[in-house]
């Protein structure tokens, strides 16, 4: 088998195919760490916001509310001043009763 052209210029193709190869490398490289960089950026975002998504549903937190929300119905209601209207009533004893036959045993097991 013959091979054309001189050993210079193999060494020359070698040398040329190695700085491509190290030109891809650091390109590859960049990428990829722009990639993570976007990523831990995503993270910190993510982890922000499961944070404010679990401060705002903190069982403590929300049961302080409910309690002052009742403790105020109390007293409008002992002073006389609690007055709901007869659609508010209606549509919460609606909602109430749906969610009742959405979670009972027989709709379950149907």
């Amino acid at each position: 088998m013959k091979v054309k052209g001189t050993s210079t210029e193999a060494q020359q193709d070698t040398v040329k195919i190695s700085r491509q190869a190290e030109l891809l490398k650091e390109k590859a490289s960049k990428a990829v760490s722009s990639k993570s960089e976007q990523a831990s950026a995503n993270d910190s975002v993510n982890i922000s916001l499961a944070k404010f998504i679990s401060d705002q549903l903190d069982p403590t937190k929300m049961a302080d509310e409910r309690r002052q929300k009742i403790e105020n119905l109390k007293k409008l209601i002992a002073s006389g001043e609690y007055k709901p209207s007869s659609q508010v009533i209606a549509q919460s004893m609606e909602e109430e009763l749906g969610f009742e036959i959405m979670t009972s045993d027989e709709v379950k097991s149907a």
